[in-house]
């Protein structure tokens, strides 16, 4: 998977982070980031994919949603891409009708296909409300 440099703030390896009762599986919890707090999800419970071990190659990145910052947990962060747009194929019609969008281009490197996402719609309100109450709490 992928992310548009344009909404990654930075790139830091797993905090201690501080569990949120009732939250979806997915929510790791929050963390403090130079004393702001800031939501942790877990992308591959996200996408209800297997729940890996965090390791030394674990990251969590930072990225700026709509004035809002949110941690995503991710296995390892391998490279930065500049990619054109020549570079980047549409994302298969599948996935906008069952992810809602959330795929917005598929991209090839080194014989991989990498899975260009929109953040943000993979997000459902319910998220963007939880990690919203956390920026005013």
């Amino acid at each position: 998977y992928a992310l548009p440099l344009r909404k990654i703030k930075e790139v830091i390896g797993v905090p201690e982070i501080t569990p949120i009762p009732f939250a979806p599986p997915y929510f790791m919890g929050i963390m403090n980031l130079r004393g702001q707090v800031i939501s942790i999800i877990d992308l591959r419970l996200k996408f209800q994919m297997p729940k890996s071990q965090v390791t030394n190659e674990s990251t969590v990145i930072i990225v700026e949603l709509e004035n809002v910052f949110l941690g995503l947990i991710v296995d390892t962060t391998n490279k930065v891409l500049n990619l054109t747009d020549q570079e980047i194929g549409e994302a298969p019609r599948f996935f906008e009708r069952e992810t809602g969008a959330c795929i917005i281009g598929v991209a090839k490197s080194d014989a991989k296909l990498i899975l260009i996402l929109d953040i943000l719609k993979t997000l459902d309100v319910n998220d963007i409300v939880v990690i919203k109450q956390q920026k005013v709490a």
